[in-house]
């Protein structure tokens, strides 16, 4: 793409229309204020090379004398003069300081400054760059690099290193994914990251030199002006913040967009997990993005970095999709990175950095990596960090687990503002303190961790005071109480949150702990709203206590046998059960509850489980660990991700599965198996049963994975619309079956898909069609016009696309 094409398309995102257009130059108008056109002028000429000496004169003097007539006309017009390089057009550009002609390099023109580079600005949640260009402490950071199965195929140091060195690489292009636990510094290495790139793009600017604009998107920009929080997971709505909040020259989503694509941008996304989570729109968008075609036919340049809790690789639908979409075909461009615990030698860096004194430094470091359970405990930067001010205070650091250190860290805080003084004259009991920090911590974690309204905050502090509390008195405690130093400003305004999600997260789970005996069901049904509750801090304490009180333990294990709990509370139970009894005697065989349960995400890892019945269970992300399953049923059952790990040739011995309607995929040891024929064959040889595998025709395979963009599994809607190269270019393709084009073409003209006619997007039908299709990708039940859609396409002979295992018919809807 040339300079002039580029320089057209960028314009058009800030609303000019294009009037005239020259192989020198373009002339464009967009509305302004008062319904006033603004005109613009841009030269963006091909200069030619020294070496041409008698073009380079023609063209230095066509410009000079296009500056003087073009200006005359367009008297009050802005005008550009644009070019990749200035070397030798002494007269031109005299020319176009004598004709109020800017010049600028195509690095300073396509390049859209911040606020804070401006001295612009609003309120502080306005200011998010400054924070993020302080200094910051930060340690070399080990990490492994995964493949879109998430196994490990490479290690590294330090990740920080890797990131600069990919995002300086000018060909650079596609994804990279951050994953790491609370606590392990994902954020101090976005902010490391933001500054390193953020001060080259500056030094590259100085030196007219293209490198990508590091733009920070965070939980900030989901506040809008009004102070509400978006809700919807579209990058549209978070970009329109961030130009709001931190952009001071005219700039557009579509701008932002473009620059990205064309490579003078990249995109740093953090603290959105909840987002990730819970809406399509969010990677779907950003698949759009990175797979756009970009002008005059060059090559996309979009460069995106996600950074996001590890347990979304797990639970996140969405980016599941996401990822098994974008690496169908960009493999090379998709790199996920996974943050690992620290070992000696971050420790030692770490020790270094902080202790001046060398003798005192060398005494914590060997406290870390010699001591136990303190070299588990200080593997996780924030627990180290922790025992570090410990350390620091001279208190005692002979903890048996972060769980201890915590409560230590919690009630060393509250010692030390009472001896400020802040309940002097207030007789508030330990048992009202801890209840009030408890229910701001729920509060926190059922809201997804963003804190609690300053209003809500203040009235739970008011409801912890003794009676005959004087006004005076209540509001030197609220003031105190705001000020805690376990609490800091939320990223939402007038909010508060805990000073790191961790703290929120066991004082959660001792809330629950508490409730779980006398209250399961309504604290289950409060813990099953927890968003990433499995994977917490809260679920992990839960499961301590569980595992250390037998008689609770039995208890939960009765009500479970009961089956009177809905289906996720249910499920959540058991995997609170089965987390705390691993290593208890007596808990190894479990009961037969499971049939139609959700056990998504479950582990069951040595378990004695002969006989016991899994039919029409969601075993999706399941994982069978060495376990016994002799016997056991699995008729039914939805297979996706599904993992069986040091299965020997007798733990599946006469076990059945029947049709395996419902295989997506499964992990079998290391190896990921997505074809049904194949899983069949494995188990075939393990169980000795000979069942008869459900056989849909290939091109009945390929029509149900198009349905599934849009629909997921279980019936329910995935997405809307979808790009055309996208139906047509990613996802699986199945041996055998009609293309993917052919197969999205009849579906257009069939009325389940529908050509929008708006950049290229198609989505679904509604009403009786959609239903079709539901049944379809849920059950494999074909309608009536289903089935002759496939008629048309499949080129088998009397073939009945969809066969039932009973009589060999196609599965109709009644």
């Amino acid at each position: 793409m040339s300079l002039l094409e580029q320089v057209e398309g960028y314009i058009s995102t800030l609303d000019y229309q294009v009037s005239q257009k020259t192989e020198d130059f373009l002339i464009a108008s967009k509305v302004g204020i008062g319904c006033t056109e603004e005109t613009s002028v841009f030269w963006v000429p091909e200069i030619p090379g020294a070496s041409k000496a008698a073009e380079l004169e023609g063209t230095k003097a066509r410009l000079a004398k296009q500056f003087e007539e073009i200006s005359g006309k367009y008297q009050e017009a802005k005008k550009f003069f644009i070019a990749s390089s200035f070397a030798d057009l002494g007269e031109v550009l005299t020319a176009a300081k004598q004709n109020k002609v800017a010049t600028l390099s195509p690095v300073s023109f396509f390049d859209t400054e911040f606020k804070q580079q401006t001295g612009t600005g609003g309120r502080e949640f306005k200011r998010k760059i400054q924070r993020l260009l302080k200094d910051v402490h930060r340690i070399p950071q080990p990490y492994s690099m995964l493949d879109e199965d998430y196994e490990v195929i490479d290690k590294g140091d330090d990740l920080l290193e890797t990131l600069i060195e990919q995002a300086s690489n000018k060909d650079s292009h596609g994804v990279r994914i951050i994953i790491g636990p609370a606590g392990i510094g994902k954020t101090w290495l976005f902010n490391r990251v933001f500054k390193d790139l953020y001060n080259r793009f500056q030094e590259s600017k100085r030196k007219q030199e293209k490198f990508r604009r590091p733009i920070p998107i965070t939980a900030e920009d989901r506040m809008q002006e009004s102070g509400t929080t978006i809700v919807d997971g579209n990058i549209e709505s978070l970009l329109e913040n961030f130009i709001r909040n931190d952009i001071s020259s005219p700039s557009s989503v579509e701008t932002l967009r473009w620059s990205v694509e064309n490579g003078y941008s990249m995109w740093m996304f953090d603290g959105l997990d909840e987002l990730y989570t819970r809406d399509v729109l969010f990677f779907e968008e950003l698949l759009d993005v990175l797979t756009d075609p970009v002008t005059g036919g060059d090559t996309n340049t979009a460069l995106v970095f996600v950074f996001a809790r590890s347990s979304l690789l797990s639970t996140s639908e969405n980016l599941y999709q996401f990822i098994s979409g974008y690496a169908s075909d960009a493999s090379d461009s998709l790199r996920i990175f996974r943050l690992e615990p620290w070992g000696k030698e971050s420790k030692k860096s770490f020790s270094d950095l902080f202790f001046t004194d060398r003798s005192r430094g060398k005494q914590f470091f060997s406290l870390i990596t010699s001591k136990q359970p303190l070299v588990e405990i200080s593997r996780l930067p924030f627990y180290c960090n922790l025992l570090r001010k410990n350390f620091e205070s001279g208190s005692a650091t002979d903890f048996y687990d972060k769980f201890q250190l915590l409560e230590h860290v919690i009630e060393e805080m509250v010692e030390r503002e009472k001896g400020k003084g802040v309940f002097e004259g207030i007789d508030i009991g330990a048992a009202d303190l801890s209840e009030l920090l408890q229910l701001v911590a729920v509060d926190t974690c059922m809201d997804n961790r963003k804190g609690i309204s300053k209003k809500d905050f203040e009235s739970y502090i008011l409801s912890a005071l003794p009676v005959g509390v004087t006004a005076e008195e209540e509001s030197r405690m609220v003031t105190a109480m705001m000020q805690f130093p376990l609490f800091t400003a939320s990223t939402e305004l007038d909010h508060v949150a805990f000073a790191h999600e961790l703290l929120a997260e066991y004082l959660t789970g001792k809330y629950y702990y508490d409730r779980i005996a006398t209250d399961p069901r309504s604290t289950l049904e409060s813990l099953s709203k927890i968003e990433d509750f499995r994977d917490s801090l809260a679920a992990e304490w839960i499961v301590k206590c569980l595992s250390e009180d037998r008689q609770t333990l039995e208890s939960m294990m009765e009500i479970i046998e009961e089956k009177q709990l809905a289906a996720k509370q249910q499920s959540l139970l058991l995997d609170l059960v089965l987390k705390a009894s691993e290593n208890q005697d007596g808990f190894e065989q479990l009961p037969d509850v499971f049939e139609g349960l959700s056990l998504r995400g479950i582990g069951f890892r040595d378990r004695d489980m002969e006989g016991l019945s899994f039919r029409n269970c969601d075993l999706e992300y399941a994982v069978f660990d060495g376990c016994n399953l002799r016997g056991a049923h699995f008729e039914g059952a939805h297979f996706k991700h599904t993992g069986f790990e040091n299965i020997d040739s007798d733990s599946l011995r006469g076990a059945t599965f029947g049709n395996l309607m419902k295989f997506e995929s499964a992990k079998v040891g290391k190896k990921t198996i997505e074809d049904r024929h194949e899983f069949h064959s494995w188990l075939s040889k393990l169980t000795e049963c000979s069942e008869d595998v459900f056989k849909p025709c290939p091109t009945a395979e390929q029509l149900r994975e198009l349905f599934k963009k849009y629909i997921r599994a279980d019936g329910s809607p995935r997405r809307y619309k979808l790009r055309r190269d996208v139906l047509e270019k990613k996802g699986r393709v199945i041996k055998e079956a009609k293309s993917r084009n052919k197969i999205l073409q009849h579906c257009i003209g069939s009325g389940y898909l529908v050509d929008t006619g708006f950049h290229d997007y198609v989505s679904r039908a509604t009403g009786a069609r959609y239903d079709e299709m539901v049944y379809f990708v849920r059950d494999w039940r074909l309608s009536e016009g289903l089935r002759h859609l496939l008629g048309r396409i499949c080129n088998r002979k009397d073939c009945i696309h969809v066969p039932n295992r009973a009589d060999g018919s196609y599965a109709a809807i009644a």
